[in-house]
C-alpha cells in the first residue's frame, strides 16, 4: 500500500511531511573523528555541545534521506538517536510522520499510538509548533477522535489564519463539529 494508505489523507499530511523534512535538509558534516569518538564511547555524551549538535544534525539528515527512500526503520532509528542528543518539536514531528508511514505500511496499530506519542512530545517542547499541532490534530481526526482533533485544528488556523491548507483544515473542523 502506498504512503497515502487506507486513510486517503488530503494533501495536508504530505505537505506537512515535506515541511518537516525540509527542516532537516541541511546536514552538516562532523569534523574528522567526531562520529567515531561518539561510536567508541557508545554515546554522544563525550562530545562538546557543538559536536553534539552537529551529530544530531547529521542523524536528522540521514533520517531525511531514509524517509525520502522509504527506508522507514532506518529513518526511525536515526530520528530516535538524534532526539536523544538534541530533542526538538521538529524532530519529534518528523518521528511522528515516520511512525505514521510505518503504521500505513504494516497496519500495526501500535505504530499509530507511537505516532501520537511523538507529536505530543514535540508539542511539550514547543506548544506553538504549527506542523506538529496540525499533524496531531489530523491523526486524531482520522482516528475519529474528533473531540481531541477540533481544538488542535482550530489552533492551527488561529496561529496561521492564511495557512496554505486552510480549506482542508476548515473541512476537517466542520466534520469534527458534525460529530
Amino acid at each position: 500500500m502506498g504512503m497515502t494508505g487506507r486513510f486517503g489523507a488530503p494533501g495536508i499530511l504530505i505537505g506537512a511531511a515535506l515541511i518537516s523534512l525540509a527542516a532537516f535538509a541541511a546536514c552538516s558534516k562532523l569534523p574528522a573523528g567526531c562520529s567515531k569518538a561518539a561510536e567508541d564511547q557508545g554515546t554522544a555524551s563525550a562530545l562538546t555541545p557543538e559536536e553534539r549538535s552537529r551529530e544530531a544534525e547529521r542523524l536528522f539528515g540521514e533520517a531525511n534521506l531514509s524517509l525520502k527512500d522509504k527506508r522507514l526503520d532506518e529513518a526511525i532509528e536515526m530520528l530516535e538517536k538524534g532526539i536523544e542528543i538534541e530533542p526538538s518539536a521538529a524532530a519529534y514531528n518528523t518521528l511522528g510522520m515516520a511512525r505514521k508511514y510505518k503504521f500505513i505500511e504494516t497496519g500495526d496499530a501500535s505504530w499509530r499510538d507511537r505516532e501520537i506519542e511523538a507529536y505530543k512530545k514535540g508539542i511539550e517542547i514547543d506548544s506553538g509548533h504549527l506542523t506538529t499541532i496540525l499533524n496531531l490534530g489530523t491523526a486524531y481526526f482520522f482516528l475519529d477522535r474528533k473531540d481531541e482533533a477540533l481544538p488542535l485544528l482550530r489552533k492551527v488556523l488561529q496561529l496561521l489564519p492564511n495557512h496554505p491548507n486552510r480549506d482542508h483544515i476548515e473541512k476537517m473542523i466542520a466534520k469534527c463539529r458534525e460529530g
